[in-house]
């Protein structure tokens, strides 16, 4: 009797195992992966790849996806494809391609990669996901880069009007030796300003910049969209050696922040670079990579224009230069 339930025992062992063994089973692991990086224009492809691997015990048909996700929170997916391999198969290289939009509103900055292989396509509503890979910050887009070998009248226009103390003056802008030259006419209080043709929002903005030795004046780069006081994000630096900088945010008709800072160099001796990263719920304002400045409340949401000017205020003192003074944009990135 001990004997035949010592049997049974085993057959029943037996059974399960080989019915553990049989039952289908589908799941891959990534076995390599190959992320996108660099810099990257609009139509631009960027090209992320994995390898992966049949971990079940049967031939399966799997779709590979790719995601791509901007700073500003906002996702794009690519079209998924399938592979089909053989239990314990590895993959060829998978490679799937993002274009970079050609869209003034593009965010600009750090993107995101997410590279998956899915039980089945992706769309469907019981989609499960197999395996799953990704990198923070693995490549960085950008709407353009401006290095001012050519004045670009699809990309800026040269402003006339009156601000302030200044009559801003088409003629006081000019591209000399690959910068984009501001004048300070001698003996006046006049300035000058470009603004773009387009409008932009959320993204990294950054130049390049060597200020004019003309106290009492100053230069912006900003962005700004009417009526005043209600979509505005200010870099406004004095132009003289002691080296102070002022960040200034305004929305819903009033002046949310304003804050002046050091620089701690002599802004007029050498060009350094001026940066602003303006996200969802965050603003942030940099020199020569350093962070001066944070606000995450008071910030406009809205499209604005880029505007990079050099003008005389009325609350600065005011004083005339004895020769033509310069700011020198090397570049513009945004």
């Amino acid at each position: 009797m001990q004997k035949k339930r010592y049997l049974l025992v085993v057959i029943i062992i037996l059974f399960f195992s080989l019915a553990l063994e049989t039952t289908p089973s589908v799941s891959a692991d990534v076995i390599s992966f190959s992320p996108a990086s660099g810099t990257y224009y609009p139509g631009d492809a960027v090209i992320s790849s994995l390898n992966f691997k049949n971990t079940g015990n049967e031939d399966w048909t799997f779709w590979v996806g790719y995601s791509i996700q901007d700073s500003a929170g906002s996702w794009y997916d690519i079209p998924p494809h399938s592979v089909t391999l053989t239990p314990g198969e590895v993959s060829s290289t998978q490679s799937k391609t993002w274009y970079v939009p050609s869209d003034s509103l593009l965010t600009t900055g750090s993107y995101k990669v997410v590279m998956a292989v899915w039980k089945t396509k992706p769309e469907d509503a019981t989609a499960i996901k197999l395996a799953n890979i990704e990198k923070n910050d693995a490549f960085q887009a950008f709407n353009f880069v401006d290095n001012f070998s050519s004045f670009d009248t699809n990309r800026w226009l040269k402003s006339s009007y009156r601000l302030e103390r200044s009559y801003l003056d088409s003629d006081n802008v000019d591209i000399s030796n690959g910068n984009l030259r501001i004048k300070i006419p001698a003996n006046t209080l006049n300035g000058g300003e470009i603004e773009s043709m387009n409008f932009y929002k959320y993204g990294t903005y950054r130049a390049r910049i060597k200020l004019p030795n003309a106290p009492s004046s100053i230069t912006g780069l900003f962005l700004y969209m009417g009526p005043d006081y209600y979509n505005e994000i200010d870099v406004e630096i004095y132009n003289k050696p002691n080296g102070n900088i002022m960040f200034t945010t305004y929305a819903n008709g009033s002046k949310q922040h304003i804050v002046t800072k050091k620089l701690g160099f002599d802004p007029t001796t050498d060009f350094h670079e001026y940066r602003f990263d303006f996200y969802p719920g965050n603003l942030s304002f940099f020199v020569d990579g350093q962070m001066m400045q944070c606000w995450t409340d008071g910030i406009t949401t809205n499209p604005m224009k880029l505007v990079v000017n050099t003008w005389y205020p009325q609350w600065l003192q005011g004083i005339k230069t004895t020769s033509n003074k310069y700011t020198l944009i090397d570049w513009i990135q945004h």
